[in-house]
């Protein structure tokens, strides 16, 4: 199946392939299921062997700044747990440690960026829908359990900082063409 699906995908493209050392697949519908890395182009020669391969959710996503300003893909970044100083705060929820790489993430990305404690659950709900994409670098837990106690968590200025599922369910995201929860 591994070969077959080399067969459709890349053997068609292979010419333009010849060189390169980076493959971006955007993948769409049961595509999304295919890890192309495993795709074989020789009997247990996997497509791992000769690109670095990543994804990206839309292609969207590959233009310019500018033209994403246009299709309203302005950037909104939340790191509330980028400074370790921030550990200090004694309201603070101890089982939610420092992410010290997130203030670097969301400076790379661009775009309307809320660290600290600027990157309140207050500050999400006002600025969310002017945004195509909201990126959170900050801690979330899934509870199998009981699914309505899974959160995404801001940073904690107050006992309602963590945005749960049946708010989730509850957003208004008609504007909003990709969420990131990193």
């Amino acid at each position: 199946a591994a070969q077959c699906m080399y067969g459709y995908l890349i053997k068609p493209v292979e010419k333009e392939l010849a060189g390169k050392k980076r493959l971006l697949v955007i993948r769409d519908a049961e595509l999304n299921l295919l890890p192309f890395e495993v795709l074989e182009y020789q009997p247990q020669k996997y497509l791992l062997s000769r690109f670095i391969i990543s994804y990206n959710y839309a292609a969207s996503l590959v233009f310019s700044e500018a033209e994403n300003k246009k299709r309203n893909l302005e950037t909104l970044s939340f790191a509330p747990y980028a400074e370790r100083s921030d550990l200090q705060n004694k309201s603070r929820d101890w089982s939610l440690g420092a992410l010290p790489f997130s203030n670097k993430e969301v400076s790379e990305i661009g775009g309307n960026i809320y660290r600290d404690k600027a990157a309140t659950k207050k500050q999400f709900m006002e600025d969310y829908r002017k945004n195509g994409i909201i990126h959170f670098a900050t801690h979330a837990q899934i509870d199998d359990q009981d699914p309505s106690k899974s959160f995404i968590a801001f940073y904690p200025d107050s006992v309602d900082y963590k945005l749960y599922t049946n708010e989730l369910y509850n957003l208004s995201l008609e504007n909003t063409q990709l969420v990131v929860l990193s």
